[in-house]
């Protein structure tokens, strides 16, 4: 059932009609179960559940997520995958439903589906809609009320325990609410915030938000600057403090957020996969004044030995990066000098370079070094092959923004973790009112992690919510 109302009592009320609230509301409802949940009872009582949603149709962003396909989630998801405030936490909801659990469930529903290199999985028919009618049927089937143009303007919850939510198509009065209200990523889809500044009222730490999974910007007159249109894999780091050549080969290097994956160049920055996902840093360091650095490697991954060559001849790169615990480090100068000089016989250095990187960027590289591209590889000296290195595999890139909200995949921040129950998603400073989704501070990597998340808190939440309410 769906349509706009004037407010209502209902057990449950899901703010958001979002990935993570169509999930919660249809766990809530025993629509979603796992084999182990010895917990459902065909015998209890079937709690009314509806969902306010600020939009005039829900899950707009799942219809435009992954150019229309929808990244359902990755066949490998782990912590290391995530950023967040409690860890611990976060692997136990992810533990509570999986991506195993998730590909079982849409295709008990019948949505069949596939798995492209570096574990991105899709529906078969690359058809974002099939996932959302999927979802909405479910809900219909379950009873589930969808109430859209309602958007959710404040919640308190009385002495009595009732929560009241207000809302710009009435007043709801329930028993618990599950927050899933989105972030502020992709506004045209009805993500504006506003879980944010409620989950605050009600006495919530909420961490500042930026932009995330979006392109960055970078100041002008880098290496990569006139290079627009170029693709490669590339290693980037994200430093707020400036470090030498030596810190960053050394084991205890740790930059604030790291990539490997394909790089595409534009005309004032970079995107791809590997830039989307340290864009999130690139704007905490924006918005704290840090004047954040990208560091780019561009030998690691494409060096002869590396993972990555095996897609060089590929229709297109691996849509999503090499995960954390596979990524290589940063490449040392004996590893750079090892490989030219493995690769270059009695070619020129341009020769050599060529072989492992595009023409353009080589070009770049020994005009910034002052080198003479056309000398034999063997006969360079330390010196040059010194230069060469560092432009290749340690280019300082100064960035100066974001591509902003409107073309951000994600929002990084948002409710501390830590201040919901682990087991359940529930707060533990308002009883009854649980989160999940976008609106907590949690921001996958580029790859499906992100709607895994979705899924995960969703069920966790939607459960929690069912399971306290038949116990009382």
């Amino acid at each position: 059932m769906t349509g706009i109302h004037t407010g209502s009592d209902a057990d449950i009320v899901v703010v958001g009609a979002g990935a993570a609230g169509l999930f919660a509301a249809l766990s809530a409802s025993e629509a979603i179960a796992i084999p182990s949940d010895t917990l459902r009872d065909e015998r209890r009582t079937r709690l009314s559940i509806c969902i306010l949603d600020a939009t005039k149709r829900p899950g707009l962003k799942i219809l435009v997520s992954g150019g229309g396909r929808c990244n359902l989630t990755n066949a490998r998801v782990e912590v290391d995958d995530f950023v967040t405030d409690a860890p611990r936490a976060l692997k136990s909801v992810l533990g509570a439903f999986d991506h195993r659990s998730t590909r079982e469930w849409f295709e008990s529903k019948g949505l069949s589906t596939y798995e492209e290199p570096q574990g991105k999985v899709f529906p078969t028919s690359d058809d974002a809609r099939d996932v959302l009618s999927t979802l909405i049927g479910a809900c219909e089937s379950a009873g589930i009320s969808i109430h859209h143009e309602c958007e959710v303007t404040d919640i308190s919850l009385a002495k009595d325990g009732v929560f009241r939510i207000d809302s710009r198509g009435g007043t709801w009065r329930a028993r618990s609410v599950i927050l899933a209200t989105g972030g502020r990523s992709l506004p045209k889809t009805g993500s504006m915030g506003a879980g944010f500044e409620i989950a605050a009222r009600l006495g919530h730490t909420v961490t500042p938000q930026v932009p995330a999974l979006v392109n960055v910007r970078l100041a002008p007159g880098g290496l990569t600057a006139e290079l627009a249109g170029l693709t490669l894999p590339a290693r980037l780091d994200v430093e707020y403090q400036p470090t030498s050549i030596e810190q960053r080969c050394g084991r205890k290097y740790a930059p604030v957020s790291s990539a490997c994956g394909s790089v595409l160049v534009t005309h004032d920055g970079l995107t791809g996969p590997a830039a989307l996902d340290i864009s999130g840093a690139v704007g905490h360091g924006i918005r704290r004044s840090e004047k954040p650095l990208v560091v780019a490697d561009f030998w690691s991954l494409a060096r002869p030995t590396s993972a990555w060559p095996e897609f060089a001849n590929s229709d297109k790169a691996p849509g999503a990066c090499v995960p954390p615990s596979e990524a290589p480090s940063p490449t040392t100068f004996d590893t750079f000098l090892a490989d030219v000089r493995s690769l270059a016989g009695a070619s020129a250095i341009v020769t050599t370079l060529t072989r492992v990187l595009p023409k353009s960027l080589v070009s770049r590289i020994l005009e910034r070094a002052t080198v003479d591209g056309r000398k034999p590889a063997s006969t360079a000296p330390e010196g040059e092959w010194r230069k060469i290195y560092a432009l290749t595999c340690h280019s300082p890139l100064p960035a100066i923004g974001t591509g902003g909200y409107d073309k951000a995949e994600v929002t990084d921040g948002g409710i501390l973790l830590g201040e919901l129950d682990r087991r359940t998603l529930e707060s533990t400073r308002v009883p009854g009112l649980l989160a999940c989704g976008e609106v907590v501070n949690v921001t996958g990597r580029l790859g499906g992690f992100n709607f895994q998340w979705a899924w995960s808190s969703g069920f966790v939440a939607g459960t929690a919510a069912r399971e306290r309410l038949h116990g009382t």
